[in-house]
């Protein structure tokens, strides 16, 4: 049989692990889908491997599929097309990354999630697709690219909200002083803990008064506890704030300088990898929203993120963007507010 050395054929061989003497099985199973049987890989901890004789060392086979990853990284630097916000979506409802998918024939993309059209995370394991919707791939690009030149080119409003952020927080006595009053308040439970035990020993109370001591001193401990915990969160919040504030003037000079004159995709990327945070599309039931009272173009939903969705229901991709500079209002895109739109990739 005449067969032709693909790209993908030769792929498969060099990432084989009988080359290096180990035959792995038990990795497929078959599963029905649409009345239709199909083949489906098995969990990794499923697949059984036995030795084989090996035609090259461990060592080159590692060294050869090293290689090729870095052939796959190299290959994703000069994609057919280029897409500005690849692997940095990820779906709120599965947890599996957005994927671009362009539309046959014509200029468009989408970001899908990477569960949508194949049997992959949580939904997967149960046979199903993930619900959550495709998202428009140049409107999110364009939303994404206008805040970043916002960014350079009116940094002053990046700074006062910093400052607001702040100054909220100076508004409370000095988290400091608040967060050793705690401590000093919580060894002394630990202090009392202790006597109540010594007494038990000494005989000077019962079994029955050390439990209603210590059940006192714990509930106190406990309260304490969480007090701290949120006093040095918040106390965290404010240092990380500061370092903020002190570096958006570096990072202001090396994003200007890199959107100088016409920016190529790879440094408009660069400034992107950057500046996000993150970027989750939500799932919200399209018949949650409503308008927000005296408002003539504001929505609001009903839905809470992480609620289950319900079989059948109709969705709609809520999108929220997190950048390392604070804005007003921190981006939130959804199809009410005619921002973003969806689309089939078939």
């Amino acid at each position: 049989q005449d067969l032709k050395w693909t790209a993908d054929r030769i792929g498969n061989i060099v990432a084989s692990p009988n080359n290096r003497g180990e035959h792995v099985y038990n990795k497929m199973r078959r599963v029905i889908i649409d009345g239709k049987k199909r083949q489906r890989t098995r969990p990794r901890d499923e697949w059984l491997s036995r030795p084989c004789p090996s035609i090259v060392t461990p060592a080159l086979w590692e060294k050869a599929n090293e290689e090729m990853k870095k052939n796959r990284i190299e290959a994703m630097a000069h994609p057919s097309y280029q897409y500005l916000l690849r692997g940095l979506i990820h779906c709120d409802c599965c947890g599996l990354t957005y994927a671009s998918a362009p539309v046959t024939g014509t200029d468009r993309f989408y970001y899908r999630c990477a569960g949508s059209k194949r049997l992959r995370g949580p939904y997967g394991k149960q046979g199903k697709f993930c619900p959550n919707k495709s998202i428009n791939g140049q409107e999110l690009e364009a939303l994404v690219v206008m805040d970043i030149k916002k960014f350079a080119a009116q940094p002053g409003d990046v700074k006062r909200e910093l400052r607001k952020s702040l100054a909220r927080r100076d508004e409370a006595k000095p988290i400091a002083a608040e967060i050793a009053a705690l401590e000093k308040r919580l060894a002394s439970r630990t202090q009392a803990r202790e006597r109540v035990l010594e007494q038990y020993q000494d005989g000077v109370i019962s079994k029955a008064q050390q439990n209603v001591y210590l059940m006192k001193i714990n509930s106190e401990s406990s309260s304490l506890e969480q007090q701290l915990a949120a006093l040095r969160a918040k106390a965290r919040d404010t240092q990380a704030n500061l370092r903020q504030l002190e570096s958006v003037d570096a990072v202001l000079l090396k994003v200007q300088k890199l959107l100088e004159g016409k920016p190529s995709f790879q440094t408009m990327r660069r400034v992107v990898e950057s500046l996000i945070q993150e970027i989750r599309v939500v799932p919200v039931p399209k018949n949650s929203w409503s308008k927000v009272p005296g408002t003539r173009n504001e929505w609001q939903s009903s839905y809470v993120p992480g609620t289950p969705i319900k079989e059948g229901e109709e969705l709609e991709p809520h999108v929220f963007i997190r950048y390392v500079f604070p804005t007003p209002k921190e981006r939130q895109e959804s199809l009410p507010l005619g921002k973003l739109g969806t689309g089939s990739t078939r």
